[in-house]
């Protein structure tokens, strides 16, 4: 059985490409891209750099986001509630929450103080008792 199995299969996949007018013209409209001309390489190759573009810009801006969550984690505002709404903002708008934190946002953070001023670190956590 297996003997008579594997030439059927053989002749049919080696006949495959002998096809009449018929089953091109069939086939062409199956698989449209089958036998295309050589300048259609050059338009796969064009979406192609798209693709990567897009994907580039993408994962710029998905960094972006990241970095502003994390910057928005680590300060405090003047409002405490400000931080929940920038969060809310910026995980259900992202594009828009990216652009409206670093240009609002930042305004209504507190400053932290600058530690080369007139800070006591002397201190460092121990007791004077």
């Amino acid at each position: 059985m297996i003997d008579q199995f594997i030439p059927a299969v053989l002749h049919a996949v080696l006949s495959f490409g002998a096809q009449n007018q018929y089953n091109t013209a069939l086939s062409m409209q199956m698989f449209p891209l089958h036998g295309t001309p050589a300048g259609a390489v050059d338009l796969f190759a064009g979406a192609t750099v798209l693709c990567i573009l897009v994907a580039s810009v993408l994962f710029f801006f998905f960094l972006l986001w990241l970095l502003t969550l994390v910057d928005l984690m680590r300060s405090d505002f003047l409002v405490p509630t400000n931080k929940i709404t920038w969060l809310i903002l910026l995980l259900f708008l992202p594009p828009l929450g990216v652009v409206l934190y670093w240009i609002i946002g930042s305004k209504q953070k507190i400053e932290s103080p600058d530690p080369s001023g007139d800070v006591d670190t002397s201190y460092r956590g121990r007791r004077s008792d």
